[in-house]
């Protein structure tokens, strides 16, 4: 695993922060399901560059671990 870094961000910032990883496990979702089947949802074009729907789904996988621990951390803070 790769070292452990601290940080401290005010509440506002932690929120904002899984507002954005949200926003990337969506595109990452939606690029996944492109590769599988072509379609782009046209009010939702964004699809993210990667090689196949596999990579993708990695990718948005390697995301929600990432928000998952956040809030982990931030229900032991009681927060």
């Amino acid at each position: 695993m790769d070292k452990i870094v601290e940080l401290k961000l005010p509440s506002l910032f932690v929120g904002q922060l899984l507002d954005c990883l949200t926003i990337a496990v969506e595109d990452w979702h939606r690029t996944k399901l492109y590769h599988e089947s072509g379609y782009v949802d046209p009010e939702e074009p964004c699809i993210r560059e990667c090689s196949d729907a596999y990579e993708a789904e990695q990718i948005e996988n390697y995301y929600k671990q990432i928000i998952a621990e956040i809030e982990k951390q931030l229900d032991k803070q009681g927060g």
